[in-house]
């Protein structure tokens, strides 16, 4: 039940996270299309350091929820 319960929180975080990236990285997903007129805003910059802001979060819970189940796992074989 646990391995259950912990990768139906996983799916409900990368639910999240797809859903935050595709509003998050939009102004990329634009620029990319309009490569001709190469112009690097305001938008662009706020976007990047909230992507930025966001993936370090992510890591690190991400790292705390590898330890937790990886001593979970531990213990139980002892």
């Amino acid at each position: 039940i646990k391995d259950f319960q912990w990768t139906a929180e996983h799916d409900k975080a990368f639910e999240d996270l797809k859903a935050y990236l595709s509003s998050t990285c939009k102004p990329f997903y634009d620029l990319l299309r309009k490569i001709k007129d190469f112009q690097w805003t305001a938008e662009h910059d706020k976007a990047f350091e909230d992507l930025k802001t966001y993936l370090h979060l992510c890591l690190q819970r991400l790292i705390k929820e590898i330890l937790f189940h990886c001593m979970s796992l531990l213990q139980r074989r002892q």
